[in-house]
C-alpha cells in the first residue's frame, strides 16, 4: 500500500492499532472501549489488468456481494447484529472498491507468513472459511496465540463481541499489559440485538461523533415511519411534526457551518441559505464533527462553547426530538437502545451544566427512578414526561 489513512479518536498515552478488511470501515469498532485508538484504512487503489474469464467471474462474485450488504439484506441475513452493526457493515459496502479486490486477488504474492516475534493473538470463528485446523496449527507453530469463538461470524466483533472482547482482554493480560475496560450490557439490549453503553468511561470527540452517526440513522428511521397524515400534527416543542423536522435539518447544517470557526449568525445564514436534505445534512454535521478537535471553540448564539460539549447539545436535539416526532404520531416511543444508553452516559456527568443552558424544558421531574431505563432517564432529564 502506498498510503494508509488512519482515524484516531480517545487520548492516553498508548497506542491501539485496528485494521480492517476491504469491504470493512474504521466504524466496525465503534463498541471498541479503547482510550486511545488508531483504526487504519487503505486508500490505494489498484486496477485488475487484462479481460480474463477468471477476471470477469471474479469481479461478478466480489459485486455480488457488495450489493447483498444493504440495511434490508443484513436484517435478514444477520439477526444477531445490532442495528448499528447493520448500519456500519452496510456504509462500508458502498465504498469497497470491487476493481482493487480483483486484482489483489491476481497479484504475485508470495510472501510466507512471519515468525511472531512479538506477542500476536489470531482470533477466528469456529468454523472458520479461512482458517482451518491445520492453518492454526502452522500459525501456533510460529508463534502466534490461537483463539476459536465457536459459532462466531466471520466478523466476529459484530456477532459475538463479548466474546471477542474477552479474548483481547486475556490476551492483553497475559503479556503483561493494564487490561481494557469492559462494557457493561444495556437494560433492555435483547430486544434489539447486542447493546452495550460504556459506563465508566469519558467519551471524547472522537467518540461521541460515532454515536451522533448512530442517533442520526435513528432520527431518521423516524421520520420514514411517520405516517402521511401527521405533518401537520402540534408537538412538545410548540410547532407541528413538520417544523420540527425542518428545525432539526437546520440544526445539523448549523452545526457544521459554525464548525468551521464563523460566527453564530454567519453559520445560521448560511444554514438557511442551503438546500441539504435529511440525510445530506446529517452526513455533512458528522463529518464536521470528525473534523473538529474537542476543545476547539465554537461561536454559538448562547455563547462561546466546545466542540465538545457542542455535541452533547447536538445529540440531545436529534435524539430527543426523535421523540417527540414518535409521541406526536401516536407510535411506538421506543428510541433504539443503544443510542439512548449511550446518550445518558454521556450526557449524566454534564446535566447540571446542559440544564443550565436553557432550552430544555422543566428538568428533571424527580419522579424516575435511578434504576429506571435509560430512555426514561434521559427523556425525563430534559423535560419529556
Amino acid at each position: 500500500m502506498d498510503t494508509l489513512r488512519t482515524t484516531t479518536w480517545g487520548e492516553g498515552d498508548r497506542v491501539a492499532v485496528l485494521l480492517h478488511g476491504m469491504m470493512g470501515s474504521s466504524h466496525q469498532f465503534w463498541r471498541i472501549p479503547l482510550t486511545t485508538t488508531a483504526a487504519v484504512e487503505p486508500t490505494t487503489k489498484f486496477t485488475a489488468a487484462g479481460a480474463s474469464r477468471a477476471a470477469v467471474d471474479l469481479t461478478a462474485k466480489f459485486t455480488a456481494a457488495q450489493a447483498s450488504r444493504t440495511v434490508d439484506a443484513l436484517r435478514r441475513t444477520k439477526p444477531a447484529w445490532s442495528d448499528t452493526d447493520r448500519d456500519v457493515e452496510a456504509a462500508a459496502a458502498i465504498q469497497f472498491d470491487v476493481p482493487t479486490a480483483v486484482a489483489l486477488e491476481f497479484a504475485d504474492n508470495r510472501m510466507q507468513t512471519p515468525v511472531a516475534d512479538i506477542p500476536s493473538l489470531v482470533i477466528h470463528a469456529d468454523p472458520s472459511r479461512y482458517v482451518s485446523a491445520a492453518r492454526a496449527a502452522e500459525l501456533q507453530s510460529l508463534g502466534f496465540q490461537v483463539r476459536a469463538i465457536p459459532g462466531a461470524d466471520h466478523s466476529i466483533w459484530y456477532s459475538h463481541f463479548d466474546e471477542f472482547l474477552s479474548a483481547l482482554d486475556a490476551f492483553v493480560g497475559r503479556t503483561g499489559r493494564s487490561r481494557m475496560r469492559r462494557p457493561v450490557r444495556a437494560p433492555g439490549g435483547a430486544a434489539r440485538g447486542l447493546s452495550w453503553a460504556y459506563m465508566s468511561c469519558r467519551y471524547g470527540v472522537r467518540m461521541d461523533v460515532e454515536l451522533l452517526a448512530a442517533a442520526s440513522v435513528e432520527f431518521e428511521r423516524v421520520v420514514g415511519e411517520l405516517p402521511e397524515g401527521v405533518w401537520g400534527l402540534p408537538t412538545s416543542c410548540e410547532v407541528d411534526v413538520r417544523e420540527l423536522v425542518e428545525h432539526v435539518v437546520e440544526g445539523n447544517r448549523f452545526a457544521a457551518a459554525v464548525l468551521t470557526g464563523v460566527s453564530g449568525r454567519e453559520a445560521l445564514a448560511a444554514a438557511r441559505a442551503q438546500d441539504l436534505d435529511l440525510h445530506q445534512s446529517a452526513t455533512q454535521q458528522i463529518e464536521a464533527f470528525r473534523a473538529a478537535s474537542a476543545d476547539q471553540v465554537v461561536h454559538h448564539p448562547g455563547g462561546d462553547i466546545s466542540a465538545e460539549a457542542f455535541l452533547r447539545y447536538r445529540l440531545v436535539d436529534v435524539v430527543v426530538h426523535a421523540w417527540d416526532l414518535l409521541r406526536a404520531a401516536n407510535l411506538d416511543e421506543t428510541l433504539d437502545t443503544t443510542v439512548t444508553e449511550q446518550l445518558w452516559a454521556v450526557v449524566e456527568p454534564r446535566l447540571t451544566e446542559m440544564l443550565a443552558f436553557g432550552s430544555y424544558g422543566d428538568g428533571p421531574s424527580g419522579k424516575v427512578a435511578s434504576d429506571a431505563p435509560a430512555q426514561h432517564r434521559l427523556l425525563d432529564a430534559f423535560g419529556r414526561r
